[in-house]
């Protein structure tokens, strides 16, 4: 049952505080409050923030943004529906660049996507590695990789740190390590 004598207090404490902030110029936790003249500054100079940081100089970064949110200048959050969460797997464990899963999924950001993605636990499929220019390590860094093994991996087993991760040069003692573990052999053609 809704008791209205509760109601209408509420609503007079609500009156209260309104004329209270109205009067002394500040809220109940001691912080400016927003007048017109700095809402009309805010609607005209909104996304330039240098500007608005310039012409408000009582205000932070923060409460601008948070204001402006209020006002109903900035793009309004969207929430995650349940029929886009099950469509962002498929396309995202394929490959398929970030860019175009947003747009398919109604305009989301790559942040939106990537962090659904990461809350959810998919992940994307490894990218081969790069090319160093370095014949053999290249050889090496893509058979680990056909093999499902990262660079991190051969790292660890070549008691070498960062080398097959990052190669700066040719190593032939951990290039006959590698290839050794990895089931390969060099063979001198002429």
């Amino acid at each position: 049952m809704f008791d209205t004598s509760s109601a209408d207090r509420a609503l007079r404490g609500k009156a209260a505080i309104q004329r209270s902030v109205y009067k002394t110029g500040y809220t109940i936790a001691g912080a400016r409050a927003w007048t017109e003249d700095e809402r009309q500054t805010l609607r005209l100079f909104w996304p330039d923030m240098a500007r608005l940081c310039s012409e408000l100089p009582l205000r932070t970064d923060t409460a601008i943004k948070r204001k402006a949110g209020r006002e109903g200048l900035t793009r309004p959050r969207r929430i995650w529906q349940e029929d886009e969460t099950r469509r962002l797997p498929p396309p995202y464990r394929k490959g398929v660049p970030v860019e175009e899963i947003g747009e398919a999924l109604g305009g989301k950001t790559k942040r939106q996507v990537w962090g659904k993605a990461t809350s959810l636990g998919v992940k994307r499929p490894r990218r081969p590695p790069k090319p160093t220019g370095m014949e053999i390590v290249d050889l090496i860094r893509e058979r680990a990789f056909k093999l499902g093994y990262t660079m991190a991996d051969l790292d660890e087993w070549t008691n070498r740190k960062r080398y097959f991760s990052k190669p700066q040069g040719l190593n032939w003692r951990l290039v006959g390590r590698a290839l050794k573990l990895l089931g390969g052999r060099i063979v001198p053609i002429w």
